[in-house]
């Protein structure tokens, strides 16, 4: 009988897969084989023929490898892109809305509250002052696990993002399809909403990811201050 397993890793062996990945597919590959030799074997198929169809199905091993590596590829985006943006942007969310819970439950920091074109406007100065730290954090996790500058700066303004989102997608709904007339009434309540919700924190949380953006862009390479001497 072939070997089918070092057959398959022949053919896999230009696969722009992880070695990990080349060498599970190699004992899925060749375990297939072998199960269907054994049951064209046991269906009356002489060996020759037997082991010529199985021969006909490595040639689809390379286009096996090729939808592999694409996924492998696609896999690879997706952690990279997790671990820069979406966990440091989560973290940075978690946080963010941690502290503004907590800064509800005293009195110290309960945020003012404004009244504006018929709506209420809460500007809370303390939760403000808090998201100075988050941004740093969402910004030093994105850096730390290898992110671009605009990967940082993503992260650190998640909570923004998130709430600038929520108002791009509830506002047309209102105005367009619920004919809210509150919303079409009041827009310069909407917009200083938008100012103190979205704006405002947005510069917080960026503000407080500046330093670490600057301390690690300026971080100097051993190699390049050996050069330097």
């Amino acid at each position: 009988m072939p070997d089918w397993q070092e057959m398959v890793r022949e053919k896999l062996a230009g696969a722009a897969v992880s070695r990990r990945r080349r060498e599970e597919l190699i004992s899925e590959l060749s375990n297939h084989l072998d199960d269907l030799h054994a049951e064209l074997l046991g269906s009356g198929v002489e060996e020759p023929e037997a082991s010529a169809q199985c021969l006909e199905q490595i040639e689809d091993v390379q286009q096996i490898a090729a939808a592999a590596s694409r996924s492998q590829i696609w896999e690879d985006f997706m952690n990279q892109r997790s671990r820069t943006l979406l966990l440091p942007g989560l973290i940075t969310l978690t946080l963010a809305s941690v502290s503004l819970m907590v800064m509800q439950l005293f009195a110290f920091s309960t945020p003012r509250v404004h009244w504006v074109d018929g709506g209420a406007v809460a500007i809370g100065f303390v939760w403000l002052a808090s998201l100075l730290p988050c941004g740093a954090l969402g910004a030093y996790l994105s850096r730390r696990a290898g992110g671009s500058r605009w990967n940082s700066i993503i992260a650190s303004l998640f909570p923004s993002l998130i709430m600038l989102g929520v108002f791009c997608t509830v506002l047309p709904i209102g105005v367009l399809i619920e004919r809210n007339p509150f919303i079409l009434h009041h827009p310069r309540y909407f917009g200083l909403a938008l100012l103190v919700w979205i704006i405002v924190p947005g510069a917080a949380l960026l503000l407080g990811a500046l330093p670490v953006l600057w301390r690690m862009n300026n971080r100097v390479h051993p190699d390049s201050a050996a050069h330097s001497v």
